[in-house]
């Protein structure tokens, strides 16, 4: 234990980059008798920034490879502090010693005489003026500047002081927040070097006024530019700081980061002009009512729509213009908001316009308040939907004229999807609409009928043209149904082909029909050929001189006719005619016909008949 106690406390800041050389130091301390508190710095940053807490001691190792100590003495002559520095080293040469000592430091030690710390720090603190004289008031000096520099550290503004020229002399963590820089990077740093050129000017203009006037300035904004690019803006609030003399040596003051609330501002201002703009130019009527449902403000749009000027509707409520029952569903809307104070659902009513027309509308509203919540009046919009009320009365039309029909439709997409189909079709396969939209046609009339008899016809629709074929399908075994299928292409405003409408017309009975008409015309033909043959028969026995001459005549004809590329049906038109050519040798006698003589002038007339 020294024989002359010093300090009860013992502040030391201790420059060295190994920790364990770091509690050496101060286990030497301790044998010394001192209650040491330490700090360890081994950047000029760490350095600068535990100066603030103003220590007794500084020990500084020599070589420290990240800071060195000439660097640490250079700065305590800056800042005019007057805190006592021992150099440890073990191979500093007396010549250099010496050279440190000029420069400020108070003593060096050798690492192998640690055991001399204590007496050193004595005599240091002795030289300094810190001994147990002075103890108390400089630690409570101390313990004040360690309160203020407490204070301007956990502030969330940032302080700052600069010198005449601009140039940072001090500034608390904070101030190195807002700008990005490090302390090292900010200490000396002049305004030019992240202001613009416009607010440096600015800054200038400030800084002389008050240099001039000797006045604390007024709140200012300054856009600055931080070390990663990005702008903000400071508001700021600065002083002139004055030496002993009463001199102005600078300026200080109290920095605080408004960027967002200025954006907000900026983005509140924005929203207004956007919010007046839309109102203004939507297609929608926009209105606000006091409390009783008097306008108090409306668009243009809402005066078109009503044929009334603006002037006329500020004098008019909601009941002077709409049918007594859209009045009392308007008023007990408003009601309900009023009491619950939450926006109102869709309400449609009908109004009247000026010409004495009656058109449909939708409005939704929601409650005026003041800031303390207070109902005023109304807001909401309005949209006339007249037309979208006939637009739906027409599809109404149109989808019970088509869910009616028995025809199968349906809406197909280029992807061979369905996206629409009608009653019709939905009962015929005995699925609902949310079986079958989404799905494939494959998957509803399955993948067979898909490739050998839609497939091809949907192609081509796709493609704009229109198709149409018969189909056979088989909705439960044993009972086929026959179909007239058509396609039509769907074109969208372009004209560009999106979907492919297809319709199935079921035929199954008229094609049951036709299929009787064919049985009993084969039928037919084949009793005509029978009857056909028998008469060429009975002509070949009642005449044996021309036995054989009508087949052979029709033979040749169906020779010359083939020949010829005739149809079928006409080749065998013309060999029945031409078996029966002789019919009329039916009515000629037999013995005429079989007489081998010569006949008389009156039975050749009867031959020619034939």
């Amino acid at each position: 234990m020294l024989e002359t106690q010093l300090l009860t406390t013992l502040h030391a800041l201790i420059i060295e980059d190994n920790p364990v050389d770091t509690e050496l130091f101060a286990g030497e301390l301790r044998k010394a008798g001192y209650d040491v508190v330490w700090n360890r710095a081994f950047t000029e940053s760490e350095y600068i920034s535990h100066l603030k807490q103003f220590p007794d001691i500084i020990i500084a190792d020599y070589s420290s490879p990240q800071f060195e100590v000439s660097r640490a003495l250079k700065i305590l002559k800056e800042k005019g502090l007057n805190i006592p520095l021992i150099i440890i080293t073990g191979t500093i040469d007396e010549k250099t010693a010496l050279e440190c000592i000029e420069k400020g430091a108070s003593d060096y030690l050798f690492r192998d005489r640690l055991g001399r710390l204590g007496h050193s720090v004595e005599q240091a603190l002795r030289k300094y003026g810190t001994n147990r004289e002075h103890g108390v008031a400089d630690e409570t000096q101390r313990k004040g500047e360690e309160t203020y520099r407490t204070i301007l550290e956990n502030i969330q503004d940032g302080y700052f002081e600069v010198d005449l020229i601009g140039n940072f002399t001090f500034f608390n963590h904070s101030t190195c927040e807002i700008f990005g820089y490090s302390s090292d990077e900010l200490m000396g740093m002049n305004n030019k070097v992240y202001t613009t050129p416009e607010t440096a000017k600015k800054i200038y203009t400030v800084y002389n006024t008050m240099y001039r006037t000797g006045e604390t300035s007024e709140v200012t904004d300054y856009e600055i530019i931080r070390k990663d690019g990005s702008p903000i803006i400071l508001e700021v609030s600065s002083s002139p700081s004055r030496d002993g003399s009463g001199a102005i040596v600078g300026f200080h003051g109290i920095l605080r980061d408004v960027t967002k609330h200025r954006r907000a501002e900026e983005a509140l201002r924005d929203s207004e002009e956007k919010y007046r703009s839309i109102i203004e130019n939507i297609q929608e009527g926009y209105f606000e009512a006091d409390l009783a449902g008097n306008f108090t403000f409306c668009n243009d749009v809402l005066c078109v729509s009503s044929g009334y000027s603006r002037g006329e509707l500020m004098s008019m409520d909601f009941r002077e213009y709409t049918t007594p029952e859209s009045a009392e569903n308007i008023f007990y809307s408003f009601h309900n908001i009023y009491l619950t104070k939450k926006p109102s659902e869709i309400v449609p009513y009908e109004f009247m316009t000026k010409d004495g027309q009656i058109r449909h509308a939708e409005l939704s509203a929601s409650l005026i308040v003041d800031s303390e919540g207070s109902p005023l009046g109304f807001r909401g919009v309005a949209r006339d939907v007249t037309a979208r009320r006939e637009t739906e009365e027409s599809w109404r039309r149109y989808d019970f004229i088509v869910n009616t029909s028995r025809d199968w439709m349906s809406l197909i997409n280029k992807n061979y999807f369905f996206e629409a189909v009608n009653e019709s079709f939905c009962r015929a396969w005995g699925k609902n609409r949310q079986e079958i939209l989404g799905r494939s046609v494959a998957d509803i009339l399955g993948e067979k009928i898909f490739e050998t008899e839609i497939m091809d016809h949907l192609y081509r629709c796709l493609r704009g043209e229109e198709s149409r074929h018969h189909i056979q399908l088989e909705l439960v075994p044993s009972d086929s149904l026959f179909f007239d299928v058509n396609y039509y292409p769907y074109r969208d405003q372009t004209g560009m082909t999106t979907h492919a409408v297809v319709t199935f017309q079921d035929i199954t009975k008229r094609k049951q029909a036709e299929e009787k008409i064919e049985s009993s015309f084969a039928t037919l033909h084949k009793t005509l050929e029978g009857t056909i043959d028998a008469l060429g028969f009975t002509l070949q026995t009642r005449d044996p001189f021309t036995a054989g001459h009508q087949r052979r005549v029709a033979e040749l004809s169906c020779r010359i006719a083939r020949a010829m590329n005739y149809d079928e049906n006409d080749i065998t038109a013309l060999r029945l005619s031409s078996l029966v050519h002789d019919i009329g040798k039916i009515y000629v006698p037999n013995e005429i016909l079989s007489r081998p003589g010569k006949i008389t002038d009156i039975e050749f007339d009867i031959i020619k008949t034939h």
